[in-house]
């Protein structure tokens, strides 16, 4: 009986902490960097 207890306990925990309550603020850009002609991007190195 307690693990029973225990594990409804902890699922249920999950399903309320998971969620997400509030919708997204943020949005996908897919063209936020534009570089001139013959420039691609790439790692940064070579200090």
């Amino acid at each position: 009986m307690r693990f029973i207890v225990v594990l409804l306990s902890f699922v249920l925990s999950n399903l309320i902490l998971s969620g997400q309550t509030y919708p997204n603020p943020y949005r996908a850009v897919d063209t936020w960097s534009k570089f001139p002609d013959g420039r691609k991007m790439g790692a940064v190195g070579d200090v």
